[in-house]
């Protein structure tokens, strides 16, 4: 399915999951907005969102990026170090304990988010 890049996407994947916790929790794997309107508040909703509805459960996810862990940091997430994917990228792997849930909500700080239209 991968073609000749599938040996790649093996060895992601046992990277991802040597690193991944045991328990149960929340695995936040693809967390995306567009281009337009990245650092205008659409990841911080997301996140708001996303705990608002599952405020008991622990989180886990794998940043792709230094500039991904202070989103992910002001939202309770504590980084667990790094890894490198064979000679490729580097990932910080973060956790947000449930307890977190209520002393993180941002949601009383006003307009959740701010960033113009998709455009086509």
């Amino acid at each position: 399915m991968c073609g000749p890049d599938a040996p790649h996407f093996t060895e992601l994947e046992a990277t991802f999951a040597k690193h991944h916790p045991s328990g149960e929790h929340h695995h936040l794997s693809h967390i995306a907005t567009l281009p337009s309107a990245q650092g205008h508040g659409a990841g911080a909703a997301l996140l708001r969102h996303h705990f608002r509805t599952y405020p008991a459960w622990d989180a886990y996810l794998e940043a792709a990026s230094l500039r991904l862990t202070a989103l992910y940091s002001r939202h309770g997430f504590v980084g667990r170090g790094t890894f490198v994917v064979g000679h490729g990228p580097t990932f910080w792997p973060m956790w947000r304990p449930a307890s977190t849930a209520r002393a993180t909500d941002l949601s009383a700080r006003g307009p959740m988010m701010s960033f113009p239209p998709p455009t086509a």
